[in-house]
């Protein structure tokens, strides 16, 4: 009958499905690819600060050559295997090593006796090994300084950078002539590979000078155990100390004046790969940690304080480092040093780097059960960077409209249906 009600045909459960994967598509398709992006890795530019008690790499370029950290002035100098130490003098005065006093870390004025010279040109010569010969220059009066050289190392070689405490007995020796000073200077330790030259400290006064495991020439200065405390007055034609270190690494440890935390590296950056930010632990018991959680790790972290991390294509996305965390980045990585200081102001040594890592991130302990990871996706690359942050929210309101109108075409029908 023309008067009756049509009735809607009736959907198949194929054509319902169907509906429902068209509804459901962009929303599966945005979560598989917001997954892929998170976990593809976007390699950018990052920029690095950190406060550390020790630094380790493999220098591979420096722009100067072989010139690593600039000339600079320093309160006192200590260097390990020495091949020769060689100065002009006009007075040599020795301590009685008897006489040393502790509570002062002095020597008496009655310790001194003037030396005899026969030459005015003094040569210290290093034995061999197993001794390790050393030596240790410093002005004699409060508030006098020394001039050194440039640091030169062999590139490409390994290169340590420490702040040195003198927690160990290697510290502790090479600290037995420190002249102390009216402010609390930091150590720098480098230990590297000099190539084979001269090396020479300048002063513009007398200086305390300590060897060990060193012998002269000519004057029989140096006792039976081959060491000496000396007071030297040098030659006013040339006041400059020179020293020949022998082939292979050797400990450089100095107290830099630098009041305003200076770049102490000679110019512009060093390029260098491995970086290591571990401090080895004396004694530890690494497979008690292991199996039981207990003993000593053998490794510490040399994070002294909170690390920046700034990123070059992201100028507004900061991260940070934790102090004491454990910070590992990928070997493929190259890196530029592109500051190096000791500021009086804070803990250890500032050290700036500027690399495009693959991976890097921070544990809180070595088994990196718990990681932070720094490095940037490509998802971040889409919602973060500028360039694609305005395509980003165009896309999202595509797909939020598009199910929206889903949404509402099938409300319409269902009650034109109805």
């Amino acid at each position: 009958m023309s008067g009756s009600r049509r009735l809607s045909p009736k959907r198949s459960p194929l054509r319902r499905w169907i509906l429902v994967l068209v509804l459901a598509m962009p929303s599966v398709i945005g979560m598989i690819t917001t997954w892929v992006l998170k976990n593809k890795t976007y390699a950018t530019n990052i920029s690095l600060t950190l406060a550390v008690s020790r630094f380790a790499f493999e220098l591979e370029k420096a722009p100067l050559g072989d010139e690593f950290i600039r000339s600079a002035n320093a309160l006192s100098l200590a260097v390990t295997n020495v091949d020769r130490v060689e100065f002009r003098a006009n007075q040599v005065f020795l301590a009685d090593q008897k006489q040393y006093d502790v509570r002062t870390n002095s020597y008496p004025t009655e310790a001194w006796k003037k030396v005899a010279l026969t030459e005015s040109r003094l040569v210290f010569e290093g034995r061999s090994a197993p001794d390790l010969p050393f030596v240790r220059i410093g002005p004699k009066s409060p508030g006098g300084m020394l001039q050194l050289d440039p640091v030169r190392v062999k590139v490409p070689s390994h290169v340590i950078l420490e702040v040195d405490n003198g927690s160990n007995e290697a510290s502790k020796k090479l600290q037995s002539a420190r002249i102390e000073a009216d402010t609390d200077p930091v150590e720098l330790k480098a230990t590297v590979d000099l190539p084979r030259g001269v090396f020479s400290v300048a002063a513009d006064g007398p200086l305390q000078i300590e060897t060990h495991d060193l012998s002269t020439r000519g004057n029989s200065i140096v006792g039976r155990n081959h060491s000496a405390v000396l007071r030297v007055v040098l030659n006013k034609a040339d006041e400059e100390v020179s020293i020949i270190p022998k082939l292979g690494q050797l400990d450089l440890v100095f107290t830099p004046v630098t009041n305003s935390g200076q770049n102490m590296l000679a110019s512009g950056s060093l390029e260098l790969s491995h970086p290591d930010f571990l401090v080895s632990v004396p004694n530890a018991s690494p497979h008690s940690v292991a199996a039981s959680g207990t003993g000593d790790a053998p490794y510490l972290s040399s994070v002294l304080s909170e690390g920046q991390v700034v990123y070059a294509d992201f100028p507004e996305r900061k991260a940070v480092v934790a102090p004491h965390a454990f910070l590992f980045v990928s070997e493929d990585a190259n890196w530029r040093l592109t500051n190096l200081s000791i500021p009086r102001s804070k803990k250890g040594m500032q050290i700036e780097l500027q690399g495009r890592p693959a991976v890097i991130y921070s544990t809180s302990d070595l088994s990196g059960s718990e990681r932070k990871y720094y490095q940037m996706t490509w998802f971040d690359y889409f919602t973060d960077s500028k360039p694609t942050r305005l395509f980003y929210v165009i896309g999202a309101w595509i797909v939020t409209t598009t199910l929206g109108a889903y949404r509402l075409l099938i409300d319409i029908r269902k009650e034109t249906s109805a």
